[in-house]
């Protein structure tokens, strides 16, 4: 995947946890707030 995004974005974009995928994690929430953070800084 090739994400056409600022230096300044990724370094400022959410980290998703290691255990985020795990049937324990909170994958959901985290998923909600990457993609919501990335709706709003992907470059158009």
């Amino acid at each position: 995947m090739v994400i056409n995004a600022t230096k300044a974005d990724m370094d400022a974009a959410p980290r998703v946890k290691e255990d985020a995928f795990s049937s324990g994690g909170d994958f959901d929430a985290q998923s909600d707030k990457v993609n919501k953070y990335w709706v709003a800084h992907l470059a158009k």
